[in-house]
């Protein structure tokens, strides 16, 4: 059974979405608006993507073991911020992105699961059992990509 050795989020710049990775619009479907290409090409042509009072973030989650291996837990939150002066990254520090991401990521509410017990059940999902007590004993750190550290 593998131990885990440390817990950690990667906090990155969230890319605009492409509008390849998005079905066409569907006659079939009049009245329902699911997201298609069409709808994101006019999100993007919008301009929101290009504004400097905001910016939107992207987080993955990861275990690594003992044996080396770095295991993404998940990867399906993040969070945004916008400045009132138009101009995000004034004042914007590595501290407040740490607090901020460490919100992101904390225990959702009404979450009946003790503190960490998701991540066991979610690496064992994943094939990699794993000792619950390296899991409650694990660091947890927040790491930046290199991008975004450029930005800071």
């Amino acid at each position: 059974m593998a131990r885990v050795v440390l817990l950690g989020v990667v906090c990155d710049l969230q890319d605009p979405p492409r509008p390849e990775d998005y079905p066409p619009a569907d006659p079939q479907y009049v009245g329902f608006s699911p997201i298609t290409r069409e709808a994101i090409e006019q999100e993007l042509a919008s301009g929101r993507y290009d504004d400097p009072a905001q910016q939107s973030f992207h987080l993955t989650e990861f275990a690594e073991l003992d044996d080396g291996r770095r295991i993404t837990v998940r990867e399906d939150r993040g969070f945004g911020g916008r400045s009132s002066d138009g101009d995000y990254w004034r004042h914007v520090t590595r501290e407040r992105l740490t607090l901020e991401t460490l919100s992101a990521v904390g225990p959702d509410e009404g979450d009946q699961h003790p503190p960490k017990q998701w991540i066991v059940e979610r690496l064992r999902d994943l094939g990699c059992p794993v000792d619950h007590g390296s899991v409650e004993a694990a660091p947890y750190r927040v790491d930046f990509t290199d991008r975004l550290l450029q930005r800071l």
